[in-house]
């Protein structure tokens, strides 16, 4: 009995050492789940810190960004809408410079519109008004059309368009003229061959009416003028005596003049053919009426019998008048330049040819009314004299 006592009280005494022992890992154990959950707390709040600082460093970078973005954003549709009313614009200077084309090549005509489509979404309208003939003072100057020199100019409207973007553009073409300046009654490009002048045929440098009345003293000119380098001296040598006291104008006979420019043949009748009106065939022909205008023949061209014409008379080749036939304007002839019988020509003529032959009482006539005919069939509406834009 003494020994069963004795197993129970070791058994006892080894159960409170083993709980003894285990005593210490559990604290030990509690102590270590405690501090990993103090270090998760600490690290749970350093991390909501930590973002929170982020979100504030963050937020303002972003609001930044967006403004930036807007900005921009906007910047490029202000640029963009700005390109678009530049190539609208540029249209409409497109215009214009067709317009001065136009007036060059005779294509301007009051009230008919120019359209041209230039392509990528370009295009333009031009809408010509010749204010001389449209019945208003336009410059509130009291007067009106023929009566007001300074309406005498073509105003030009011109649309612009690019996309659904419009420009317009006023513009006001002037006349220029085409015809040189004479300095004689007739004027030669170089010196001819021969120069013929008999009977009672005559070269006029004093102004002369249409009707054979005096013009006007202070527009008188030479009877002949030559282009440089060419001299007085030459040009008299082919005149003889009688010939000399045929051929008035400023000064005493024979009026002669070295002119104080050359004038260009070539380019003066490749401007002139351009903007013909009629171009007669070349050949003989008797009674026949040019009418007034440009008239370019390419070739020789004859005109007997009461042949009659007024404006311009542009001959390619060489010019024979003959009869009573009369022309009252301005003679462009690359060729020889004959006037035979009574022919009569009131204006100025420009040569080129070999020869120079008036007979008869035949003459050439310095008229400023002739030359106003002259100019105002052949000068051209290309002179701009300014523009604006209106209504955008």
């Amino acid at each position: 009995m003494r020994a069963s006592l004795d197993q129970s009280v070791s058994r006892e005494a080894r159960s409170n050492n083993r709980a003894r022992t285990r005593l210490p890992l559990v604290r030990a154990w509690s102590e270590s789940e405690s501090l990993d959950n103090s270090i998760e707390r600490v690290s749970q709040e350093s991390g909501g810190f930590v973002l929170i600082v982020l979100l504030t460093a963050i937020i303002p970078l972003v609001a930044m960004a967006a403004a930036a973005t807007i900005t921009l954003g906007g910047r490029s549709e202000r640029i963009l809408s700005e390109v678009h009313q530049e190539r609208a614009l540029l249209s409409a200077e497109s215009g214009i410079d067709e317009a001065i084309y136009a007036a060059k090549t005779g294509m301007l005509v009051d009230g008919y519109p120019i359209i041209r489509d230039l392509g990528q979404s370009q295009r333009f309208e031009v809408a010509p008004t010749y204010l001389m003939t449209d019945g208003l003072d336009n410059d509130s100057d009291g007067d009106l059309d023929s009566a007001d020199p300074d309406e005498d100019v073509f105003q030009i409207v011109v649309t612009g368009r690019y996309r659904n973007i419009e420009r317009r553009i006023v513009a006001y073409l002037g006349p220029a003229a085409v015809l040189p300046a004479p300095q004689g009654a007739l004027s030669l490009a170089s010196l001819p061959t021969n120069i013929v002048i008999d009977a009672t045929a005559t070269l006029i440098g004093n102004d002369t009416k249409l009707d054979d009345t005096a013009g006007t003293t202070t527009e008188d000119v030479h009877g002949i003028a030559i282009s440089p380098p060419e001299t007085t001296a030459n040009l008299l040598a082919l005149l003889d005596a009688t010939e000399q006291s045929r051929v008035v104008g400023v000064g005493s006979s024979p009026s002669l003049v070295v002119a104080a420019t050359a004038f260009d043949m070539t380019g003066l009748v490749t401007t002139l053919s351009t903007v013909a009106t009629s171009s007669p065939t070349p050949g003989s022909y008797t009674g026949v009426s040019l009418g007034t205008g440009i008239s370019y023949v390419n070739g020789n061209l004859s005109l007997m019998g009461a042949s009659t014409g007024s404006g311009v008379l542009v001959v390619n080749g060489d010019l024979v008048l003959d009869g009573t036939s009369r022309f009252d304007g301005v003679l462009v002839v690359t060729g020889s330049l004959t006037l035979q019988t009574s022919a009569r020509v009131y204006g100025a003529a420009f040569a080129a040819g070999p020869q120079i032959a008036i007979g008869g009482s035949a003459k050439i006539v310095f008229s400023k009314e002739g030359l106003l005919i002259a100019d105002s069939v052949s000068r051209e509406y290309s002179k701009l004299q300014g523009w604006q834009e209106i209504e955008r």
